[in-house]
């Protein structure tokens, strides 16, 4: 690292460099732009240097000259990159310099516009278009640049993450002469401010820009308000502040600091008078007479600042007040939110979290935070990025060097405000309490009505709290008296509003309101009142909930999710199940398998911890576990699952009970996907019976067991036998769940697939379309379901010639189905399959050959090799023939005691056959080398990566990214002896439909003839 040992650097200028390493270090993956302000451009390409050096090799330095005849910031950036595309490729990290804004040129010289006309113009748009650079962004000004920046582009100045400012030798020259005149002037200038304890003050710039904003305003004694939480920095911005523009001459009237929290203010005020201005009104006058007089014969030349710091009570400083006159400026720090509805207020909130590892770095130091990095963030989320607590934590550390960052974060977790780092403010700092202790200042001024408010807002989760779910928890309580609670919590910043009808506690306040549960002989009763009001949003939640439904239960996942996690064993046996169920129900209907996964299994595991092995309820947590498993394809896991569950209803049931008949419904299902069509018709002939006999003939899971015995019968061509179960199942569904719902498009969905079969295609579209905009409308246009009705609709278009509008759907619906449930599913090998089939009869052999191997892939992996889709599937890719087979169905909804049993309800979804070209064919088998296709999908995704990021508008432009292409393919000789083989099988052809495509394939063959050439010769 270059020596800082030149005149320029002087503490100051350390002090700004060092951020503006801390802010480079906290921008890992993501776009931060920093203005670097220096007017003297050998300092500047020396900090330049310097900083580049520090950071090498973690982070890779990127210098762009903004070029005077087209000076766009971001065209700069794209070049520099373009350059380097592999190492960025690696996610590696990166900073950005960018210089050559002081060369360009303020006159038109005959142009329409001058060099920073066009920069400024380019300026003001440029935000957008950065965001796919994320990395740091160091933009070099001079100070005047940057006063016209702020004006000329005020988005991108807003989008601004920090401003750094040099001084350099010319400023510090002049700062040296204006320091003497200040200081001269400032023994003249009363004050009594504290001394300022802060380490290093940071990323709170825009808050004092704004505060001084305010008192340039010109009204008659203005008044600010600092408002926020116990620890969130009044005390130490009004400091700063004070102290800041005192010595800038801002304030030559004088600066007055008064503590409004326990003292006397206008006693202190007289005391200030009296030390201060030689003022010394007769003792034997009223108070406020004696204040008058000061404020009368103060004789101020100037403005003058007064702060009143920690005021609770508006009345306390009201006699102390200045003359409303233009030259007093009043500053008022509080907890106490009513304050700031009075006047203009600032309300703050925690730091930004490149601030907050600022903070750290200047007591702890910049090398310690950069090795536990991670460490060092999640402490700051901890603690809510509150300074007083990152503050105390960073001291703490700083005595104990041999504590890490990882272990401290251990310890705040486990002990929370109790931790011995959060219990000491330290001589020097401008807190003079730890954070408990400034939060029992708050706690003091609550009723106890408010405090019980307060303690049973604890118990929900760090998220945001729906306050109606607190009316109804406080149904018997006063509503007026309910929200006079929740206003005084508001004015002491200890609950904060997040957003209409939403209220959140800080982290700490939330760890502190829990700290006096033990005060409260009414917390069970509140546990019991919550789990009521969330078991209650649990039982909405259906089984295949819409994305209204989703919406409206998602407020409450966050909260159901710290039940599951800590409190347990708090619920009761009915409550449990239904927690657990409901979370995954939530994910389940968003087809996020995983999370929904996890919630089966932990409610499997306590029920049988807590109930035993030989509970119905095991047996129902069996049934979701093993359903979740057979929609993501894992048939053999399911199993065992379906067939243990059976097993125990017969046992602990009887054979006739409807659970029994749930049962057998869904091991029948499993069996429809596996193609085990004669195990599977009896059971459901056996759970219809038991339906019907229970329920009669006209409920849901009737209809449900209908349909998936319609089913059935289409996979076996018994259309006959299959049409009339299906219009029943439908006519059922409308009749018990009115015109619109899930089961009612899975209905039309599963007819229309009859239709199809038979050929009737009009009445299948009709179908299709109504079902289709059903599922948009309720579950949302990137719904599983939707995908898979998506899909049957392409197979519409694919028999009716329709190409561009199946291919169009069939990728919707392969890239949702991927998202929805991985690579390897049944579902997606059958879309796959099926745009092989759309490719194929265009001639896009190479591509419909990929698709096909990858299908039979997933085929024999989860349905194994004698099942009907894996063979019919071998048949239509060695042989190309016509027809269709199908896979998946209907699942039934729970009833009674189990009716937080869920099912996955699945619309069915069609395997065709190729019902296009049957001209001339390429013959490709599955025993085909897989190498050379693989060989040909390598270059044809390299063809694509490089002529989306090279321009190919032009041939001379293609031949560039084919010259890339080629010396790719020559440094790799597996791969080139590959891509000669699939050249001679035609596999190449399919990269013609790639700009610069064509012109790749003549250099391969071109290549090739040479190659053999040289070879003879």
């Amino acid at each position: 690292m270059p020596i800082a040992n030149s005149f320029y650097w002087t503490e100051k200028n350390e002090e700004v460099y060092d951020d503006l390493i801390v802010a480079v270090e906290a921008s890992d993956q993501v776009l931060s732009l920093l203005l670097a302000v220096c007017d003297d451009p050998y300092f500047r390409d020396e900090i330049i240097e310097r900083y580049e050096a520090e950071l090498q090799p973690r982070i890779h330095p990127y210098r762009v000259q903004l070029s005077r005849k087209e000076p766009s910031l971001r065209e700069a950036i794209a070049q520099a990159l373009n350059e380097d595309e592999l190492y960025l490729q690696s996610e590696g990290r990166a900073v950005i310099t960018v210089t050559g804004t002081d060369a360009l040129l303020a006159d038109r010289l005959g142009a329409e516009r001058s060099e920073k006309d066009i920069f400024f113009g380019y300026l003001q748009w440029t935000r957008e278009a950065l965001r796919e650079y994320p990395y740091p962004i160091i933009l070099w000004l001079t100070n005047p640049l940057l006063k016209e920046l702020s004006l000329r582009a005020p988005d991108f100045w807003s989008w601004r993450k920090d401003v750094l400012r040099f001084q350099s030798a010319i400023i510090l020259e002049a700062t040296i002469r204006t320091s003497y005149r200040i200081i001269a002037s400032l023994v003249l200038v009363p004050h009594n401010l504290p001394r300022m304890g802060a380490g290093q003050f940071v990323g709170r710039d825009r808050e004092m820009e704004w505060l001084h904003e305010q008192f340039q305003s010109g009204e008659l004694m203005g008044i600010t308000v600092l408002t926020g939480m116990g620890g969130i920095g009044k005390t130490e911005l009004a400091l700063q502040y004070a102290h800041g523009f005192y010595l800038k001459g801002a304030y030559p009237g004088g600066v007055c600091w008064l503590n409004a929290r326990g003292v006397d203010v206008g006693m202190q005020f007289l005391g200030f008078a009296s030390s201060k201005l030689g003022l010394n009104p007769p003792e034997y006058w009223h108070l406020e007479e004696r204040i008058r007089y000061c404020w009368r014969h103060g004789k101020a030349e100037g403005e003058v600042l007064v702060i009143f710091d920690d005021v609770q009570d508006y009345e306390t400083i009201r006699p102390v007040l200045p003359p409303a006159k233009e030259q007093f400026k009043v500053l008022i720090t509080t907890r106490n939110q009513s304050l700031g509805q009075l006047f203009r207020q600032l309300e703050l909130a925690g730091l930004e979290e490149e601030a907050a590892l600022q903070l750290l770095g200047s007591l702890v130091g910049r090398e310690r935070i950069y090795q536990e990095l991670e460490a060092a963030k999640a402490l700051c989320v901890e603690v809510g990025y509150l300074p007083l607590a990152l503050e105390l934590l960073a001291r703490h550390l700083a005595h104990k060097q041999d504590l890490s960052l990882a272990n401290m974060q251990q310890q705040l977790q486990k002990e929370g405000l109790e931790v011995q780092a959060l219990k000491r403010a330290e001589v020097g700092m401008t807190a003079e309490r730890w954070v408990k202790a400034a939060f029992e200042l708050s706690w003091r001024e609550l009723g106890e009505e408010e405090k019980e408010l307060g303690r049973l807002l604890s118990l929900f989760a760090l998220a945001p709290i729906t306050w109606s779910w607190i009316e109804r928890i406080y149904s018997e309580v006063d509503e007026k008296k309910l929200e006079d609670s929740r206003e005084s919590l508001e004015r002491l910043s200890l609950l904060q509003p997040v957003e209409e009808g939403n209220y959140q506690l800080h982290p700490l306040i939330r760890e502190f309101f829990r700290g006096k549960l033990v005060e409260s002989s009414q917390v069970e009763e509140m546990k019991r009142e919550i789990f009521g009001v969330m078991v209650e949003i649990a039982r909405t939640i259906p089984q295949t909930p819409t994305r209204q439904q989703i919406m409206e239960v998602e407020p409450a996942i966050p909260h159901l999710v710290e039940i599951a996690e800590q409190l347990t064993d708090d619920l009761t046996d009915d409550e449990l199940p239904w927690v657990l169920v409901g979370l995954a129900r939530f994910y389940l209907g968003q087809g996020q398998y995983g999370q929904a996964g996890y919630w089966f299994e932990q409610c499997l595991d306590i029920i049988e911890y807590r109930l035993g092995s030989a509970d119905p309820n095991v047996a129902t947590s069996l049934n979701n576990l093993a359903e979740l498993y057979r929609s993501q394809g894992k048939y053999s896991e399911a199993e065992p699952l379906y067939l243990k569950a059976l097993q125990m209803r017969k046992e602990l049931l009887g054979s006739v009970h409807p659970s029994v008949a749930m049962s057998l419904n869904n091991l029948a299902a499993l069996y429809e996907f596996q193609g085990r069509y004669s195990e599977a018709e009896p059971l459901l002939m056996d759970a219809l019976q038991i339906w019907q006999e229970t329920f009669g003939s006209d409920h849901s899971n009737v209809a449900a067991t209908k349909s998936n015995l319609a089913n059935l019968y289409r996979y076996q061509g018994k259309y006959e036998q299959a049409e009339p179960l299906y219009l029943d199942a439908l006519q059922m569904h409308k009749n018990l769940f009115g015109s619109a719902h899930p089961y009612i498009a899975i209905s039309l969905n599963n007819l229309g697939n009859l239709y199809l079969d038979q050929k009737r295609l009009s009445k299948a579209e009709a179908l299709y379309l109504e079902a289709l905009q059903m599922y948009n409308e309720m579950l949302g246009s990137n719904h599983l379901y939707s995908a898979m009705s998506k899909s049957n609709l392409a197979n519409l278009y694919l028999n009716q010639g329709r190409n561009s509008e199946a291919e169009s759907l069939y990728l919707e619906a392969l890239q949702i189905s991927r998202e929805k449930l991985g690579s390897a599913h049944p579902f997606v090998a059958v879309i796959l399959n099926n745009l092989a089939n759309l490719y194929y009869s265009q001639g896009k052999y190479a591509d419909a050959q990929l698709m096909y191997m990858e299908a039979l892939e997933i085929f024999m992996a989860k349905l194994g090799e004698d099942h009907p889709n894996t063979r019919k599937l071998k048949q239509n890719y060695n042989e190309r023939y016509q027809g269709g087979i199908t896979m998946s169905g209907e699942r039934t909804i729970g009833i009674g005691r189990d009716d937080w049993e869920t099912n996955i309800n699945t619309p069915e979804i069609t395997v065709v056959g190729d019902a296009a070209k049957q001209g001339e064919q390429i013959n490709i088998n599955y025993g085909q080398d897989k190498e050379l296709v693989e060989a040909t999908r390598e270059i044809q995704d390299l063809l694509k990566q490089l002529s989306a990021s090279h321009p190919v508008s032009t041939t001379m432009e293609q031949m560039t990214v084919v010259t890339e292409v080629i010396k790719v393919i020559e440094s790799n000789p597996t791969l080139k002896q590959r891509t000669i083989n699939a050249f001679k099988v035609g596999l190449m052809e399919t990269l013609k439909q790639f700009p610069g495509g064509a012109i790749l394939v003549g250099a391969i063959e071109g290549w090739i003839q040479q190659n053999e050439l040289d070879n003879v010769g």
